[in-house]
């Protein structure tokens, strides 16, 4: 433990009176407090001496050591500092320890909140005491992470944080007025306000950096103790245990490195459903109040070392849509189309609104990596994301179970491609939720049913048609589908089986000779559609 000399002549002028320094650089540390004697001095400590001790030290020379003279004859000798006052330095000695013990005793407080991983109240709660002004802590979406709870204040910015848990969109206002985000960005060190043009009180601001911006800031709002060096030198005890919560949470590429970042995983997390406040924090953020709104979810559990990289690379290919780490995923959300007739699906050769392809870039960072994406459904409210995140999930766990290589379906990448999906254009890289659900649903209630679903009508004829082809070398199973697929087109089921249209006809009919299919029955249609994807995920 250090102490700055600041610390401890703030300390003793609060018990005995003025303390002269001389020109002593108060700045410098002392890990102990001793009593001048006849063994050398060490560097690092803060002696106590008489009078006379100190004057016959300093008349030896050769000792940078930090001395304060007692006595009522006390001078401050070069490097010194003297406390003229009938008292004796035995006492200030006996003080002197008891300041040193109560800063270590907090300093040891703040280290066992890290080591029970606390958070960052935690180091506020056992902090209050020394702080002495009103304090808080906010994230890059200026939501209230900590604070002082027990010294209040009456700066009505302070009040409207306190009450809303976050700064309104009016305060931003004022901030951004007052040019207050690109210091806090930007510069190292303490920010002092003493303007009053926006708090009621100076304020001492310390922000940590990320990414090229703040990640956490923490303001002391001097509302009863000047931010004098002292005060700052006691403050920096703090904010050093609280830079291990910015390495560890707010730092590039993490959960919460970002304004952004913060928001979307306050939503996931549940903590943020509020609509108007949500309204209130995606205004700052730039987002659209209403979609289109479509997200992703990257599997990199594989690719961990990379994880920051591949963020990073895809969070550039993607703009104005954005990415963000999330343990072992990065999520991705898309309000790149604003326009109302925007596709779920974009096709990967354009996008129908005119701009470049967002499916069509991700994809690029994907096949780059080796990596793939589940995609939600298309949606409009922000209160979706955690169900859109769940749908993406899904989307990639069951295209996987499926074995799929290729594009989302079962009708192969080419088919795919023509339908115009998101996934189809992705080649294997980005599988939809809409186009996955059945399967999923499928694969679900599949487990322990097989007999159950094997026995429905639909599922009877086409394992009748199977079992035919199987014996006599057809592809009558093939053809039924196709047939089915494409709607009955006749002239594009020929194209696609290559084959003479007049004899897809022929086809049709020999169907309806042998297994009573009946194509033209909208009922039966149906369920030889959902036939074919429940024999899909049952063979499987």
């Amino acid at each position: 433990m250090v102490i700055t000399v600041r610390i401890l002549v703030h300390e003793l002028e609060q018990r005995f009176g003025e303390v002269l320094t001389g020109s002593l650089n108060q700045r410098r540390q002392c890990s102990d407090v001793r009593i001048l004697g006849d063994a050398p001095c060490e560097s690092g400590f803060f002696y106590v001496a008489d009078a006379a001790s100190a004057k016959r030290l300093s008349a030896e020379g050769g000792s940078d050591a930090i001395v304060l003279a007692v006595g009522e004859s006390a001078v401050p000798a070069k490097g010194q500092l003297a406390l003229r006052r009938r008292v004796s330095h035995l006492e200030v000695f006996a003080y002197l320890q008891d300041v040193f013990s109560r800063y270590r005793s907090w300093l040891e407080e703040m280290d066992r909140t890290l080591i029970r991983n606390e958070g960052l109240q935690g180091l506020f709660d056992v902090s209050e005491g020394f702080l002495r002004n009103n304090t808080i802590i906010v994230d890059p979406a200026l939501k209230l992470l900590a604070h002082t709870k027990n010294i209040p204040c009456d700066d009505p910015i302070t009040v409207e944080l306190l009450k809303h848990g976050y700064h309104t969109e009016e305060n931003i206002r004022k901030f951004q007025l007052n040019r207050r985000f690109e210091p806090w960005a930007t510069q190292n060190g303490f920010i002092i306000n003493d303007t009053n043009e926006i708090c009621k009180y100076t304020t001492a601001v310390f922000s940590f950096k990320a990414a090229g911006s703040f990640s956490l800031i923490v303001v002391m709002m001097c509302n009863n103790v000047d931010p004098e060096p002292w005060l700052l030198d006691t403050f920096m005890m703090f904010l050093v245990r609280v830079a291990y919560y910015s390495m560890r949470d707010y730092t590039d590429g993490s959960p919460s490195g970002s304004a952004f970042n913060a928001f979307v995983h306050d939503i996931l997390d549940g903590a943020l459903s509020d609509a108007d406040e949500i309204e209130e924090r995606r205004r700052y953020l730039g987002i659209p109040a209403d979609g289109p709104f479509c997200l992703f979810s990257i599997d990199v559990s594989l690719n961990r070392p990379l994880s920051a990289r591949i963020v990073t690379d895809v969070a550039r290919s993607i703009a104005p849509a954005k990415a963000m780490l999330c343990g072992a995923e990065v999520v991705v959300l898309c309000f790149s189309c604003h326009g109302v007739d925007c596709p779920i699906g974009c096709p990967i050769d354009g996008c129908p609104s005119g701009g470049s392809n967002v499916f069509k870039r991700l994809a690029a960072v994907l096949e780059e990596y080796g990596l793939q994406a589940g995609r939600s459904v298309r949606f409009d409210k922000l209160a979706f994301l955690p169900t859109a995140l769940e749908q993406a999930r899904l989307a990639l766990k069951t295209a996987r179970a499926l074995g799929q290589d290729g594009a989302a379906g079962d009708a192969g990448a080419a088919d795919g491609a023509d339908a115009g999906g998101a996934g189809a254009g992705a080649a294997g890289r980005i599988f939809g939720f809409d186009e996955l659900y059945f399967d999923h649903a499928v694969m679900t209630i599949s487990r322990g049913h097989r007999e159950l679903l094997t026995s429905l009508r639909g599922c009877r004829q086409l394992a009748r048609i199977r079992e035919y082809d199987r014996i006599h070398g057809t592809d009558n199973f093939v053809f039924l589908r196709q047939y089915l697929r494409y709607e009955r087109r006749t002239t594009m089921v020929a194209e696609k089986l290559h084959m003479h249209r007049n004899n897809v006809k022929y086809r049709v009919d020999r169907l309806g000779e042998l297994f009573g299919v009946d194509t033209d029955d909208d009922d039966e249609r149906l369920e030889l559609s959902i036939a074919y994807r429940l024999m899909d995920a049952l063979d499987r």
